[in-house]
């Protein structure tokens, strides 16, 4: 067996492992506020650190016209400091309990996450209070923080993946605000100004457009004790009316095209799988698996075992609120580009004119349960998808449901979905400048 394929199937071994263990974790649960802020928990008894992740509804489609990474930036400025804390004194404070703060936005949210020891909970959830409530968001800070969103702009032209993810949603999503860049662009950053990052806050950082979900070695009661202490008095407001429309399927297949510092071809092709939902994402998830994960999958079969075209194929499930996708992704030399377009556009044909075997179904279904459980490893992992989850429509105790759902998802499912969604594509392509 050749390395790679060795390599593979340990992780496959794994995943196996993990799906054969995988349960419903009973002890999650909801509660919401007064002020309508949504409060998760997770507890787990044996565990020594607690996951915390906090995700505001704030979307891109709520960025306003030509400030596409404002909410990059807004998310980069409030952990440098609070009203009550400078920011040197917030980095001591988050430094004295071993805590490590991550910030970003996302299409459909933004989310702030960190994870400490159980015993630090209180002042964990305080400090995420000062960020989330009291942000100081000076103009110094501003200017420093466009400087490092510039900079990591720039960096992307290098990272293939990020560049095909981005020019894939463009011909996907046309003049929606699900092809906007979360980064921004250059001429978007340098526009955004201190009054746009206060009142964006101001709009959209409220309790009742705010979930908070805490998992690992935290008792529900202690978490939402600590919760109430530094979230009860946050007022809630009305939120601004949210007008985005629904997203229009493609009338004919699209490519968008660019040259980057790359030594080989890249390129995703992308096909549309509507709102995320119960009934949808098992369906995409297991999908998914079926095309590229694992060396039993359809994309490693067709060009790593059979042409060797490809020095890498995987297949994602972009789940968004509105409207998500289903990917794949491959690297390949630019002289057989387009065999190896034309070899993953027939494996989504496959799905549409050829009913899956049980044995396929089997494998994948028991790939995206494993892959699952081994997502949720980290306590602010185990967090972070139950917030998401709740964030995006699907609900927070679907992250227990998961592996039921999937496992009872159907091969006369997967050809339907197939079928129904697997018409029009879209096609980013990454080429050397050369």
């Amino acid at each position: 067996m050749r390395r790679p394929a060795f390599q593979a199937a340990v992780s496959l071994f794994a995943v196996a492992l993990m799906a054969a263990n995988a349960g419903p974790a009973s002890s999650a649960a909801k509660d919401v506020l007064d002020n309508g802020l949504v409060v998760i928990t997770s507890p787990v008894p044996v565990a020594t650190v607690v996951g915390v992740a906090v995700v505001i509804k704030a979307t891109a489609a709520d960025e306003p016209p030509g400030k596409a990474g404002l909410r990059q930036l807004l998310q980069q400025t409030m952990v440098r400091g609070s009203t009550h804390l400078s920011g040197e004194e917030l980095a001591v404070a988050v430094d004295a309990i071993g805590a490590d703060i991550d910030a970003g936005p996302a299409l459909d949210y933004t989310y702030l996450s960190l994870t400490c020891l159980g015993q630090d909970l209180p002042r964990a959830v305080q400090l995420l209070a000062e960020i989330l409530r009291y942000p100081l968001l000076t103009e110094t800070e501003l200017q420093g923080q466009r400087d490092v969103a510039l900079r990591y702009l720039s960096s992307l032209q290098s990272k293939p993946f990020e560049v095909a993810q981005c020019l894939l949603r463009q011909g996907l999503y046309g003049d929606d605000p699900y092809a906007l860049p979360t980064q921004g662009t250059e001429k978007s950053l340098k526009s955004i100004t201190r009054a746009d990052l206060t009142d964006f806050h101001k709009r959209y950082y409220v309790p009742n457009n705010t979930i908070i979900a805490i998992a690992g070695a935290a008792p529900r009661d202690a978490a939402l004790a600590a919760v109430r202490r530094y979230f009860v008095n946050w007022q809630r407001a009305p939120l601004p009316p949210r007008t985005a429309p629904p997203i229009r399927p493609l009338t004919q297949s699209a490519m968008q095209l660019r040259q980057a510092p790359v030594d080989q071809a890249y390129f995703m092709v992308g096909f549309g799988t509507g709102p995320a939902t119960r009934a949808v994402y098992p369906v995409m998830e297991v999908i998914r698996a079926l095309l590229g994960r694992g060396i039993g999958s359809r994309l490693f079969a067709a060009l790593r075992e059979s042409t060797s075209m490809a020095y890498r194929a995987e297949a994602y499930n972009f789940a968004l609120a509105r409207g998500g996708f289903v990917a794949a992704y491959v690297a390949t030399d630019p002289r057989d580009l387009d065999e190896t377009k034309n070899a993953i556009i027939r494996e989504f044909s496959r799905l549409r004119t050829e009913p899956v075997s049980p044995s396929e179904l089997g494998r994948a279904r028991e790939y995206a349960v494993g892959s699952h459980a081994l997502s949720h490893q980290k306590a602010r992992d185990r967090a972070f998808h139950l917030a998401w989850y709740e964030a995006i429509g699907l609900g927070w105790d679907f992250d227990d449901r998961y592996g039921e759902a999937v496992r009872a998802v159907t091969a006369q499912q997967v050809q339907a979905a197939a079928r129904a969604q697997f018409t029009r594509y879209a096609l980013s392509l990454v080429l050397p400048q050369d």
